[in-house]
């Protein structure tokens, strides 16, 4: 019953515009984008939410796709196995090798475990709901506290152009 009430009222989508991205969103992105890093957003969001954030903050044109659900309740019950199949099918649509230049950056389990599924580097960051603590048990490559220090990361590691899938 909570989780119901909880989906009906986030989802509404006038209340969409109360998204606020976390800071420093905008310049990880972008310097991801501008050193010719690919970026492929997969989100257990429904898929038309999700463009719909991106467009109202003009950040559409810095992802190669996004790749969503068509349900809008997949992302609150934070299922592994439909992220590690949405990636898995990103990963085949756009052939991406399993390797050392493409990673998953994600704020949750079901993000480490889908990388980990998919064979490719994963990123936890802890500015999402789960802790350090909480994500380090699943084994993460690295965890970083937000997605600009991991972009750092990415862009230092990187020795060609890699595509990052998160």
């Amino acid at each position: 019953e909570f989780l119901a009430g909880v989906t009906q009222l986030v989802n509404q989508p006038a209340l969409l515009h109360r998204d606020r991205l976390q800071a420093g969103v905008r310049w990880a992105l972008s310097l991801l984008h501008s050193q010719g890093i690919r970026l492929f957003l997969v989100t257990l969001r429904c898929q038309e939410q999700a463009e719909e954030i991106l467009r109202r903050h003009g950040l559409e044109d810095k992802f190669v796709a996004i790749r969503g659900t068509g349900d809008r309740t997949v992302a609150y019950k934070n299922q592994s196995e439909h992220k590690i199949q949405l990636l898995a099918d990103v990963m085949d649509e756009y052939a991406i090798a399993s390797s050392e230049s493409a990673w998953m950056i994600g704020d949750t389990e079901a993000d480490v475990l889908a990388g980990q599924t998919n064979r490719i580097s994963t990123i936890a960051l802890t500015s999402g709901i789960r802790s350090h603590k909480y994500l380090t048990q699943f084994s993460p490559t690295r965890i970083h506290s937000d997605l600009l220090s991991a972009a750092h990361y990415v862009v230092y590691q990187a020795e060609t152009a890699p595509t990052m899938v998160g």
